[in-house]
């Protein structure tokens, strides 16, 4: 009785480790750029709701009658938190490089790839009970072998219902990312990995009874699905669905 008891009051860490979900996803649009292009971007805000990280690879290509003709530049474009934020800095990198297909055009200059340098912000949407200010600067954190990480906790809007904050790292060690990538006129795909083992309670391998910043896992994981469903529910009605 007494082991249960001290099982179930044990409080326990946010744990990271490689792949806890992996979705990779497609589109296919009207034959031309300029809704290709536009596909991708909001895409872009879409996983923005989940990570961010200091800077954004953005790739250019020339097309040639519906096809990938030839690479045009590649550059690191600051990425300051939430794609929002972000979202006025690419229209303008992207209109000086003249990637602004007219509507109907198969030729010209756009997009070829988006993705982060290293994602070193992913948002937790927190759980009924849990107050963002309580968490103050940090939450416990590990890796999947159990060696404490050192992750911050900056505030951030509700998601999903939900109050939520961005946790960062100075590290990989939240490893999350995804690629964007237009894969031709009328085409694109996504590549998104959550590092969150929350997600993923098989892996996780903890009760959901355990409790973590004063809440039990299970509500933590149910919050975490929510919101990741939720931005999955915004990229399905963008046209987004799983690659065939």
């Amino acid at each position: 009785m007494g082991m249960a008891a001290n099982e179930q009051e044990a409080a326990v860490a946010l744990r990271f480790g490689d792949d806890a979900v992996q979705l990779n996803l497609h589109w296919e649009g009207p034959a031309e750029l300029a809704s290709t292009q536009a596909a991708v971007l909001e895409a872009l805000a879409a996983v923005g709701e989940l990570m961010s990280a200091p800077r954004l690879i953005v790739t250019l290509a020339e097309y040639r009658g519906g096809a990938r003709w030839a690479d045009g530049p590649s550059e690191a474009l600051a990425w300051p938190g939430p794609a929002a934020a972000l979202a006025p800095q690419l229209e303008r990198y992207l209109k000086g490089r003249g990637a602004t297909p007219a509507a109907g055009a198969e030729d010209g200059l756009a997009l070829a790839s988006l993705g982060p340098v290293v994602a070193r912000r992913v948002r937790v949407a927190l759980p009924a009970g849990v107050d963002p200010a309580a968490l103050g600067a940090g939450i416990p954190a590990e890796d999947e072998r159990g060696q404490p990480m050192s992750v911050k906790v900056v505030p951030a809007e509700p998601v999903a219902g939900s109050p939520s904050v961005w946790l960062q790292s100075p590290s990989t060690d939240l490893v999350s990312g995804f690629s964007l990538h237009l894969a031709g006129v009328g085409e694109a795909r996504l590549e998104l990995s959550i590092g969150a083992l929350l997600l993923d309670p098989s892996r996780d391998g903890r009760a959901d009874h355990l409790t973590l910043a004063g809440a039990p896992l299970g509500r933590w994981r149910s919050a975490a699905r929510a919101h990741l469903d939720a931005v999955q529910a915004r990229l399905q009605a963008g046209g987004w669905s799983p690659r065939r």
